[in-house]
């Protein structure tokens, strides 16, 4: 059921990322206005990091529907990785950003591999 709810949704931030990467500055101007376009390449990067967002919030909810814990480890080093980086390094909204992506990549591939491997191993 986990393998049918990440592909779903998988699916669902695909068809997301493509409409937000493809068409950012039409998207922009419509929801906000003209005088934002110049932020399209932030709804770039912060789709892709929602949609790993997303992608790991059914790993965090079928492993807590299981009383499997060990994701909270990947989702704190990466929230704090998240208010570490963006404390020393918040020049601009671009950098903030990024370092968005790389934070919530790591939780994703941190959270996927544990669960990977704790599926394997069962107690």
């Amino acid at each position: 059921m986990v393998l049918f709810c990440f592909w779903v949704i998988f699916l669902i931030n695909k068809s997301w990322y493509y409409c937000f990467n493809l068409f950012p500055e039409m998207i922009i101007s419509l929801l906000f206005g003209k005088q934002y376009v110049e932020s399209a390449p932030l709804l770039q990067i912060i789709s892709i990091a929602m949609a790993l967002l997303a992608l790991s919030n059914v790993i965090f909810t079928y492993n807590l529907a299981h009383f499997r814990y060990g994701f909270l480890w990947f989702l704190a080093g990466g929230v704090g990785l998240l208010y570490l980086l963006i404390h020393f390094f918040h020049d601009t909204p671009l950098i903030i950003a990024q370092i968005l992506l790389l934070s919530t990549s790591l939780i994703f591939i941190g959270s996927f591999g544990w669960h990977v491997v704790s599926c394997r191993v069962k107690p």
